[in-house]
């Protein structure tokens, strides 16, 4: 339902992060395709801390809490928890 992100996930002294977006799900009434899109505000907090696979040093967020003040989703709860990946390919070799 959320794409988590796909690069630079990388934490900032180590405290979780928020910022304010925009969720957009398709209905998927009747049908994917012919289904309407659906725009819902959300509150984005990351947090919990790993270190990134290939890249010794560099930590990452694990999760991604995604929280409705108003309307949501149906079947979804006022908050949302995901699991993000904790690795990146291995650094080139040059």
């Amino acid at each position: 339902m959320v794409p988590a992100p796909r690069h630079r996930n990388v934490i900032a002294a180590g405290q979780p992060a928020a910022a304010t977006g925009t969720l957009v799900k398709n209905t998927c009434t009747p049908s994917c395709v012919a289904g309407h899109f659906r725009s819902y505000p959300v509150l984005v907090v990351f947090w919990g801390k790993a270190t990134v696979k290939n890249h010794p040093g560099q930590q990452c967020y694990t999760r991604m809490t995604l929280i409705y003040p108003g309307a949501r989703p149906n079947g979804v709860g006022q908050t949302q928890t995901v699991s993000l990946p904790t690795s990146l390919p291995a650094p080139a070799r040059a």
